[in-house]
């Protein structure tokens, strides 16, 4: 018995988030984190990961910030983290920000620009125990619960559309952000409108 060769058998509509084959497509697999209110990530949106558990978070989402506070005495301008974070978010004297001069992530030590007045527990040095780092863009739609994490299949490299791609509501991709994932193989790049 023969078989027909030539039959249709399906269809596949160009969604135009790919827009050249260099570099090569590449993908892998990750784990996105359960989310507070469950909710539906498309393809295409572009994925952080953390460096505390390695999960994947939707680009833009803001991590959770723990403190460490140390008392000013009129003539003190370095105070040691103890945490030792990798970056400060900013520091706060009597609930104001002040300007940071540096912060050595090797140390811990954070110098301020000038002496904080006398208080206790009044210098507030504000930080993330994680980072989120661009890495990868989602393979296809996926519905993210708030009970479990969720394994999905990502792009880890390849040329994509900056006009198909999705962050988090509110959020602005950066050229930092871009910087970081061309670290990584992917780029991005208008498509040319069809003929």
């Amino acid at each position: 018995m023969a078989n027909n060769l030539y039959r249709k058998v399906g269809e596949m509509d160009y969604d135009g988030l790919i827009t050249n084959i260099i570099p090569s497509i590449q993908t892998a697999g990750g784990t996105i984190a359960k989310l507070a209110a469950a909710a539906t990530y498309v393809r295409g949106t572009v994925l952080a990961k953390s460096t505390k558990d390695g999960k994947l978070y939707i680009l833009g989402t803001t991590v959770a910030e723990t403190s460490e506070s140390f008392n000013g005495d009129g003539a003190t301008v370095a105070f040691t983290v103890v945490a030792m974070p990798k970056s400060i978010l900013y520091v706060a004297v009597g609930g104001v920000k002040v300007a940071v001069a540096s912060y050595n992530s090797e140390t811990g030590v954070v110098t301020l620009a000038s002496a904080p007045v006398t208080g206790t527990g009044n210098v507030v040095v504000f930080f993330s125990p994680e980072q989120l780092i661009p890495d990868c863009i989602l393979c296809d739609n996926e519905d993210i619960s708030t009970s479990v994490d969720v394994p999905v299949a990502v792009y880890t490299a390849g040329c994509f559309n900056t006009e198909k791609i999705t962050v988090a509501d509110g959020y602005t991709m950066m050229e930092a952000d871009k910087d970081k994932l061309r670290e990584r193989g992917i780029v991005f790049k208008a498509a040319f409108p069809a003929n």
